[in-house]
């Protein structure tokens, strides 16, 4: 029996390929789907919103399964949702081909992510190390995925296609490690269907606003942000680059989270800000230099977020809903993942394809000042509390 202190090791091996194989592949999409099928800025915008969307609801209830049935089987099942389509879209000759297998891909990603969040949440006392691990071994694996797959590419003399299957292939090592956690238990909780605790959520609106906002440029990063470089003159191999980058980046951030853990607001404004000037740079400069400058604060700012904004939330609730509010928290991931491409879609496809990044950059700049004002308004009472226990 696989005890409880290697589950974490063998989750980390799981989401470590994960990163890989989308690292791999996620940038090539876009591209394969402009160059070889013919979408537009649109379609782009509706293959990510495809990709992204089951993302939006099943977590929700994946939360409410999570405390009843072993985790494990919902892992497995997640990685199964994504071998298939990685091979089917790599022989996709159209672009309501490739929406299907979108969808099937996104709810792989539904399965997969809130199940190993969940199971390295049952100890309660590494739970922010842990997660912060699985994060750093994700994005550690995004990070080699594109540099992979610029080899492949110099070796396959661009096959696109060819990125996916290898992607696949490398998915499916991940089955093969589910076999050590076959007679995995952890501890299950049957707690009832309350839907109230769903929402205890939305008891954050910005720390959710700046999840969003992160979330909708990290979809828009891996749908509509290839196919603009690549009209800006860069090639795919360079982009790939570029996205390796940007996965060091976030690699390197993520090492800094647990040490921003009691500086929360005033790093979550700061990241907010990186965002905001990254965009700035793409309207203002897109020659290689700023470009990489821009993915590095990108890659800083958006991969912050996303642990402490988790963080904030599950240590102000109660552990007994912790589940259910991973389940709510993925939702809104995967809101800020539809938001991200279907607006940018459409917003490229109607006004040019630098529109976008004004509108991000606009909304970045508002949560920006949001979290700035949430930040003294926080102070300010810890500066009248002390004052209060001084009289």
């Amino acid at each position: 029996m696989l005890r409880m202190r290697r589950l974490p090791i063998v989750i980390f091996i799981i989401i470590a390929t994960l990163g890989v194989s989308i690292g791999i592949q996620a940038q090539a999409f876009p591209l394969l789907a402009t160059t070889e099928i013919g979408a537009t800025y649109q379609d782009l915008g509706n293959l990510g919103t495809a990709k992204f969307l089951p993302y939006v609801i099943i977590p929700i209830f994946i939360g409410i399964l999570l405390d009843r049935i072993n985790n494990v089987y919902l892992l497995i099942l997640g990685i199964l949702l994504r071998v298939i389509p990685l091979f089917m879209i790599s022989i996709s000759t159209s672009v309501f081909e490739m929406i299907i297998w979108q969808l099937i891909m996104g709810s792989s990603h539904s399965f997969l992510w809130p199940a190993g969040e969940s199971l390295l949440s049952t100890d309660v006392r590494r739970r922010k190390k842990y997660i912060a691990h699985m994060i750093l071994v994700f994005v550690g694996g995004m990070m080699v995925g594109p540099l992979l797959g610029a080899l492949v590419l110099e070796v396959s003399d661009g096959d696109l296609r060819l990125l996916f299957q290898i992607s696949g292939v490398i998915m499916t090592m991940s089955i093969i490690l589910t076999y050590w956690t076959r007679h995995t238990r952890p501890t299950k909780r049957h707690t009832s269907y309350d839907l109230k605790s769903l929402t205890k959520i939305f008891r954050f609106p910005v720390v959710l606003s700046l999840l969003v906002l992160s979330t909708a440029l990290f979809g828009l990063l891996f749908t509509i942000h290839p196919a603009f470089l690549n009209e800006q003159g860069i090639d795919i191999s360079a982009i790939l680059v570029l996205y390796a980058i940007y996965g060091v980046s976030r690699m390197l951030s993520m090492l800094l989270v647990p040490r921003l853990h009691n500086h929360a607001p005033i790093a979550l404004t700061t990241c907010a800000v990186m965002i905001t000037v990254a965009l700035a740079i793409f309207i203002v400069d897109t020659s290689y230099f700023y470009v990489v400058i821009a993915m590095v604060l990108l890659g800083v700012g958006i991969s912050i977020i996303y642990p402490m904004c988790l963080e904030a939330i599950l240590s102000r609730t109660h552990r007994r809903i912790h589940n259910k509010i991973i389940g709510s928290f993925a939702s809104m991931v995967g809101i800020g993942w539809v938001l991200g491409p279907l607006t940018g879609g459409y917003v490229a496809n109607a006004f040019g394809s630098i529109a976008p990044y004004w509108l991000f950059l606009i909304i970045g700049a508002i949560v920006s000042c949001m979290s700035l004002l949430l930040h003294k308004k926080q102070d300010t009472s810890k500066l009248l509390d002390t004052a209060s226990d001084g009289h």
